[in-house]
């Protein structure tokens, strides 16, 4: 259980969230300005979120290098398999040298991306037990151009933090009880999550899952530190280069946040008992 497939799972949970918070409107007359060129949407997505947090560490000057990437925790639980194990491997360590390249040059590399979507076969491993036999599997020409065009879409001012960045920011205790959670990125007082969706909709188990981020905060805190003041919530739409931000004090008020927080703790523990 994580916190996605908590949300996923509990009707009455995104139901009382529906109800709770008011759902911010997207502005929709944004264009779509990278357009799929293949049907690997999670691959893809997942790629273009390791090299994201890439493009973070370097704009922000900060240091992401004792967090182990999901797909090296993937490639542990296949130790037993000596050559998928060691393509995988081999795979990780080719990501992480063009890695510190990118952050010294600020230059984002072919290479570096076809490696990243090469990793990115790794995740579903950990994820979801499946997709062994896609280990070793090249890129494809289609999705590297993709990722490239998202990437130009980018723009920093947008990101670049005043105080704080976080990458995969977790919630202590709290990310615990549901079994696992981590939001893509904090930028001062604002947790973004990333959609490579060609979609431009803010889906209820979307607004969920950043509303139970928000909620899991204010139980534990972020990476143990409960000082750290979260005031607006974001989704950045890579497809578009839109940051969609809202403000929390616009969905619900202060008296009502605490006492759905402590309603929401109570469920999830509920859940573990």
């Amino acid at each position: 259980m994580s916190l996605t497939s908590l949300i996923r799972s509990d009707k009455e949970l995104r139901e009382e969230i529906r109800k709770a918070f008011s759902r911010p409107k997207l502005d929709r007359n944004k264009q779509l300005l990278a357009e799929p060129q293949t049907k690997h949407y999670g691959l893809v997505g997942t790629a273009f979120d390791y090299i994201f947090r890439f493009y973070l560490e370097r704009i922000n000057n900060v240091s992401n290098d004792n967090k182990v990437w999901i797909a090296e925790q993937a490639i542990e639980l296949l130790a037993h398999n000596e050559s998928v194990y060691e393509i995988g491997v081999e795979i990780i360590n080719s990501v992480k040298e063009l890695r510190k390249t990118f952050l010294k040059t600020g230059d984002l590399s072919e290479e570096l991306i076809r490696q990243t979507l090469r990793m990115s076969y790794i995740d579903p491993i950990f994820r979801a037990g499946t997709g062994i036999e896609y280990i070793g599997m090249d890129a494809d020409k289609a999705d590297i151009d993709d990722i490239k065009k998202q990437f130009g879409l980018i723009e920093e001012k947008q990101f670049k933090a005043k105080n704080i960045c976080i990458l995969n920011p977790t919630f202590g205790e709290a990310s615990r009880l549901v079994g696992g959670a981590d939001a893509d990125f904090l930028i001062d007082d604002k947790l973004i999550d990333i959609k490579t969706t060609k979609k431009l909709e803010l889906k209820l188990n979307d607004f969920c899952q950043i509303i139970g981020y928000l909620l899991l905060h204010k139980i534990s805190g972020i990476n143990k530190q409960k000082e750290i003041v979260i005031n607006q919530l974001g989704i950045y739409f890579s497809r578009y280069g839109y940051l969609f931000l809202f403000n929390v004090k616009d969905l619900i008020d202060d008296n009502s946040l605490h006492n759905f927080t402590e309603w929401f703790e109570r469920r999830i523990k509920s859940r573990i008992c």
